[in-house]
């Protein structure tokens, strides 16, 4: 019975003329015309997948719901939805009647293995996926942080991380602040270089690398009463930072990092521990020149 809870399917983006699917619930639904039903979903995805024991859900993390639903291929704004019908929702009369994903994929499982669908592996899967997500973002890390120019960045931006603690502070009235602040990368891969990755990840010719920080900041300030002539002026500057790395989404998406990731977070952790906002923002603006030009050197060498 269609319903809260309720377990849908929903096809992803064509992939090697195939489609990857997910598995979520219902959290509402509506019915804009007689028989035709409009269902909110629930944003805690997980991908179908071949497991030992037959289809089974593995959890997929997305940083927003944009980043889903380009995964998800749906356009439409807002909450993320969909009319209910065979070649988005595929069986969705049969998996509504269940709570639990194993039950439903359980009820369904004979008749998606006779279709056009894209079930891998559940543990080679998973362990592609880490991998080609870890390659990826060590490269990226060694091309912005040391200039390696070892994959192209069309462009950045880095937050104003300097007035988010100037205006926390002031908001909490305190010297001392935590701040969670964000760059966001768009990258081009080499497609020869990368093709596994690019794959595995399911990632478009361009994609977004966004890194978390979590700053501790302190800060000062110098106050100036004002008279009959000039307002009241307060002058803040930032003393101290303290950063720790968040987490890194490729594409919306994070994964389990691999013990050389940790090792090359943990060096530039400390290598780059003076650097705040701005910073940033001129460090890798110094290390990506020449990696577009690199990309495009490389392409016509294998003409």
């Amino acid at each position: 019975m269609l319903g809260k809870g309720s377990v849908i399917l929903i096809k992803g983006k064509p992939e090697k003329g195939k489609r990857r699917l997910y598995i979520t619930t219902i959290d509402g639904f509506t019915e804009f015309r007689p028989g035709v039903k409009m269902v909110f979903l629930n944003p805690d995805f997980h991908r179908v997948v071949m497991g030992e024991q037959g289809l089974r859900a593995t959890p997929v993390a997305y940083r927003n719901e944009p980043a889903l639903k380009s995964q998800l291929n749906l356009k439409s704004p807002g909450r993320i939805s969909v009319v209910l019908n065979n070649n988005k929702t595929p069986l969705h009369w049969i998996t509504t009647k269940h709570l639990s994903f194993t039950k439903a994929l359980n009820a369904v499982q004979s008749i998606l293995l006779g279709e056009d669908h894209l079930f891998e592996n559940a543990e080679s899967t998973h362990d592609a996926d880490i991998k080609a997500f870890n390659r990826l973002l060590v490269d990226l890390i060694n091309t912005l942080y040391y200039g390696k120019n070892l994959i192209s960045v069309l462009k950045f931006n880095v937050d104003d991380a300097e007035t988010l603690a100037v205006d926390s502070a002031m908001e909490q009235e305190s010297d001392s602040v935590g701040i969670e602040w964000n760059a966001s990368i768009e990258v081009m891969p080499n497609p020869s270089k990368y093709s596994k990755e690019i794959a595995d990840l399911q990632l478009d010719s361009t994609f977004t690398l966004d890194i978390t920080f979590l700053s501790e900041v302190r800060l000062s300030s110098e106050y100036d009463p004002g008279d009959w002539e000039n307002p009241p002026y307060e002058d803040w500057s930032i003393d101290s930072t303290y950063n720790e790395y968040g987490e890194f989404y490729i594409d919306g998406g994070t994964y389990a990092l691999l013990p050389e990731t940790k090792e090359l977070i943990t060096k530039i952790s400390g290598e780059f521990s003076d650097h705040f906002g701005g910073d940033f923002e001129t460090l890798f603006k110094k290390n990506i020149k020449g990696t577009i030009s690199q990309l495009l050197m490389d392409l016509s060498l294998k003409r």
